[in-house]
């Protein structure tokens, strides 16, 4: 099986539950989907029928869906469709066969966002798709999503980050980032979830930022940290993401997260250290003791502030002697670096008496507050 550019014409666009995409050109008329080989949209699936549905054109070029009498049905829109009778498709329409969901397609242009999938069979092209990656589960929301992405219907909250060191004060917040359309959760994870079936994980992840920081200069807020995702842990798209945020708010103190997934890469890390700078922005690691991420990471390009994970410093104040004193140690170890250390997720006194004693700077947790859309501003 391989994959080639993609001309002009009509596909089914499928999703994988890694974000991969591919374009499958509808050809000929019928075009017959179903689960046997002999179907030019072969799938690979118990709910699909062996002849499921047809796709023919009209008389203007415009593609017209057929259900063949299906057992589990075949949908546009969400909406099941009547057997034998023909539907007009427009471009973007969501088409399930059975479980199994396509955006419908149309490019006047040469060039497309994904692969065509094709393959070889004793040397004779097809367009059957034996393995087709099984649809993203977030299909029934995908147009809600987009409705998203273009109102920027977002809303931002911010958690407080307290200081060890100065009386327990407020000396920071996190910009966290809540959903706001109708007919779709505000759960931040669950919006993820369909980004990332849709390859829109950037837009979502630099709507959320701007939406913030923008929130952020209006409540006066002096210090925001905010997150990144590994899907933007390259140099140019973070130049330009970041430029444009800094050039929003050129004077506001900003701390960039970077998940522990993209610390391992030492020289990536480096260059984004040096875009930061250049930024006058500071630079966290997140998420550390959760995986990956080494000591070795650590010294060659230490951050301005070490995140430590919730489950290493959640409840640490019970647990064995010897998590204790490896936290304990490794707080010394980053202070002896220069690194400032934060703690997340602490919500028992116990546990926050535990880090200051630790010798972490900063910390976190609904002990000390929890995510809101309207903080008070900081003051310094």
């Amino acid at each position: 099986m391989v994959a080639s550019e993609a001309g002009a014409g009509w596909f089914l666009e499928g999703v994988s539950d890694q974000g991969g995409h591919w374009l499958v050109r509808i050809t000929g008329t019928p075009f017959i989907v179903g689960r046997v080989e002999s179907c030019d949209l072969y799938l690979n699936d118990t709910g699909v029928s062996r002849q499921h549905a047809r796709l023919e054109f009209d008389g203007a070029g415009r593609p017209l869906l057929s259900d063949e009498g299906s057992t589990n049905g075949t949908f546009v829109n969400y909406q099941r469709l009547e057997a034998r009778a023909p539907q007009s498709l427009n471009d973007g329409d969501i088409v399930h066969f059975a479980k199994m969901a396509f955006r419908l397609v149309h490019r006047e242009q040469s060039k497309a966002p994904a692969p065509v999938v094709e393959g070889i069979e004793g040397g004779t092209m097809f367009q059957q798709v034996a393995a087709l990656p099984e649809t993203f589960t977030a299909a029934a929301h995908e147009k809600l999503f987009f409705d998203l992405l273009a109102k920027g219907a977002v809303s931002p909250w911010f958690q407080p980050i307290i200081s060890l060191r100065h009386g327990k004060q407020v000396v920071a917040y996190e910009l966290l980032g809540r959903g706001a359309q109708p007919g779709l959760s505000s759960s931040p994870a669950e919006l993820l979830k369909i980004a990332h079936a849709t390859g829109r994980t950037v837009e979502l992840s630099d709507l959320f930022r701007k939406t913030g920081i923008r929130r952020a200069q209006e409540l006066g807020l002096s210090r925001v940290f905010f997150n990144t995702m590994p899907a933007e842990m390259s140099i140019p798209l973070l130049r330009r993401l970041l430029g444009e945020l800094r050039v929003m708010a050129p004077v506001l103190p900003m701390v960039m997260e970077v998940h522990e997934q993209a610390i391992a890469d030492i020289e990536l890390m480096r260059d984004v250290r040096a875009l930061l700078g250049e930024l006058n922005m500071k630079l966290a690691y997140d998420d550390f003791g959760a995986g990956q991420a080494r000591l070795v990471e650590i010294m060659e390009v230490p951050p301005d502030v070490l995140k430590f994970d919730i489950g290493l410093v959640r409840g640490i104040s019970s647990k064995p002697q010897r998590v204790q004193t490896m936290v304990a140690d490794l707080v010394r170890m980053a202070a002896g670096m220069g690194v400032r250390t934060l703690a997340e997720g602490i919500e028992a006194q116990e546990d926050s008496d535990f880090c200051e004693a630790a010798g972490f700077d900063l910390i976190q947790g609904y002990l000390y507050g929890r995510p809101t859309p309207d903080p008070l501003p900081v003051a310094g």
